[in-house]
């Protein structure tokens, strides 16, 4: 029989032993904040008294984002995945949200669309040797920014992430960065630091020369 609970501080190790084995490049911090935003909203299922697999929530409100659905290999085809996700989407249907969002492997496209979720746009990874520029219009955000950061990322995200935005500018603040034509903010990118890599994002612009 499985069973389901909330995610503790304390399954930070199980936490990382499964992005270590999918490689999503995921760190204690991520953890951190994940729990931080979403105390109550991200699921461990057990069976036997043995941790098997996870999938976290997060909440903007309005809307949320259900991610990090992974079942150990040796417990995989066992509907695990589809009854975490069922957790995950009645928590957050429990909140109030009003359209739930994720981000998909492709391997994982047929459980989704079975639950109901429907196909919006395709999304890339990329990645690359980081080159210096000489020049650029770019400046450091500074605490007086956040306020049109917030704003900005509102009209373009649809949500209110202002908690995020605040969470990655303390830790990263020289990873965090804003472009004006003149005094008006034309976008702003922020970036956090894992093991060997930057991870870009969140990064909103309003046009491409920006």
């Amino acid at each position: 029989m499985t069973t389901f609970r909330v995610m503790k501080p304390s399954d930070l190790a199980f936490f990382m032993q499964l992005m270590d084995m999918v490689g999503w490049g995921m760190t204690p911090e991520d953890y951190q904040r994940i729990l931080k935003f979403s105390p109550e909203g991200c699921f461990i299922a057990e069976k036997k008294g043995k941790d098997v697999g996870m999938v976290v929530t997060t909440d903007y409100g309005e809307i949320a984002w259900i991610g990090n659905l992974v079942v150990l290999p040796s417990h995989r085809g066992e509907g695990i995945g589809a009854e975490l996700m069922r957790q995950a989407i009645n928590y957050l249907k429990s909140t109030g949200t009003q359209s739930i969002r994720l981000d998909g492997v492709p391997q994982a496209i047929p459980l989704y669309h079975r639950l109901g979720f429907k196909k919006e746009y395709w999304s890339t990874r990329n990645t690359g040797v980081a080159r210096r520029r000489s020049e650029t219009r770019c400046k450091p955000i500074k605490p007086d920014d956040l306020d049109e950061v917030a704003s900005l990322d509102l009209a373009a995200f649809k949500a209110p992430r202002r908690g995020l935005l605040e969470y990655v500018y303390q830790k990263h603040p020289e990873l965090c960065y804003a472009i004006r034509d003149k005094a008006e903010l034309q976008g702003y990118i922020m970036a956090k630091r894992t093991p060997g890599q930057v991870k870009i994002g969140p990064w909103i612009a309003l046009n491409h020369e920006a």
